[in-house]
């Protein structure tokens, strides 16, 4: 059988131990060049390391868009990485059932690399604030990511399973939990089936929520922590809000994406670069004072979405210090900000804060 075949999925891996028996094998390989390839016992062959790096390839596509800057970014280069992050790991796992035969081995590594991929995604800024979402919603009884196997449980009142008709739902999906259902009156066949309502409807139900922010903290140039933004329980019941509407269950993502919307906080910041009638870059003055200055006189009378896209644009490098300082001099500002519902003005928050962000990560 050639190393290609081995290195492909057209063959009973159930039945087979290439991957096991290569690596407990002290052998030569032929290879191009004066010089065979040994491998020693308790080593990887060439038939495991294609088959590692066929499975990192076709993992970095779907992780793409989530890596961090400066990630490995190819299927070899991401082979190489996963391999020397994890090899402890995949080196134990030899000598354990997980990997008794070839469909074993496989599946071991797709779950080891989907691992490697996710924990790199959560050292994100974004993965840090995502992981934080779902805590928060796990620690609230209104919520859950635990559902029902849908049309198997009709004995159950009004839907909700009992004992082993509890089945764990997808880690990324969330929705309404059975006790808050049951308590009013609402049936789970229904509210945990995926939500067919748009993502822009549930954005405008989460503008309808309050957010309160600590306006003595976003004006402290001394404070090392970010403020909190929303006092406790606002985000909550902001959720169970968005949830009722939904009639459904939301993937994580979703559910960050319309936390984002309405808590700048969440939000990664991207400036634009104005430019003037001619299409040149606009250069704001270096000193603060009169950069910030400089675009508010600019931008006066036109409309709201390209002022906070120039007022972000002279106040994003900032030092916190001197946007404190900028802040209590224009408290007009502060208050258009803290008081708007407007989600362009909303994203000009983070523009506030976006050093400290920086700095803290």
């Amino acid at each position: 059988m050639s190393r290609q075949k081995k290195g492909t999925d057209d063959w009973d891996k159930t039945k087979t131990r290439y991957y096991v028996d290569e690596f407990f094998s002290d052998r030569q390989y032929d290879r191009n060049g004066p010089t065979p390839f040994h491998k020693r016992k308790h080593e990887f062959g060439p038939l495991a390391l294609y088959m590692i790096e066929d499975q990192v390839g076709k993992l970095l596509e779907q992780y793409r868009p989530t890596l961090p800057e400066g990630a490995p970014d190819t299927p070899r280069d991401c082979a190489n990485q996963f391999y020397a992050d994890c090899q402890k790991n995949l080196l134990e796992a030899m000598d354990s059932p997980e990997t008794e035969n070839d469909a074993k081995f496989v599946s071991f590594i797709k779950i080891s690399a989907e691992g490697w991929f996710r924990k790199m995604y959560a050292r994100t800024d974004e993965g840090k604030a995502k992981e934080a979402l779902r805590k928060r919603m796990g620690r609230d009884s209104r919520f859950t990511n635990e559902f029902t196997a849908l049309g198997k449980d009709d004995s159950a009142k009004n839907g909700k399973p009992t004992g082993k008709e509890r089945l764990k739902g997808k880690r990324g999906n969330w929705g309404l939990s059975f006790e808050y259902l049951d308590s009013h009156g609402l049936n789970a066949n229904e509210y945990h089936a995926p939500s067919t309502v748009s993502e822009a409807k549930l954005e405008t139900v989460a503008l309808q929520y309050p957010v309160s922010i600590d306006r003595k903290a976003l004006q402290d140039a001394d404070r090392k922590r970010n403020p909190n933004y929303g006092l406790p329980g606002q985000m909550e019941n902001m959720l169970e809000g968005v949830f009722n509407e939904a009639k459904g269950t939301l993937p994580l993502g979703s559910v960050f994406q319309i936390v984002r919307y309405r808590m700048a906080v969440l939000e990664h910041f991207t400036a634009t670069h104005p430019t003037d009638e001619d299409g040149n870059p606009i250069d704001f003055a270096v000193d603060y004072t009169s950069a910030a200055d400089a675009a508010l006189e600019a931008i006066e009378g036109e409309d709201d979405k390209q002022w906070m896209t120039d007022l972000a644009e002279a106040l994003e490098n900032l030092t916190p210090k001197r946007k404190a300082k900028y802040l209590n001099k224009h408290p007009e500002i502060l208050n258009k900000l803290l008081n708007s519902k407007n989600p362009n003005i909303h994203r000009a928050l983070l523009a506030l804060e976006g050093q400290q962000h920086e700095q803290k990560a």
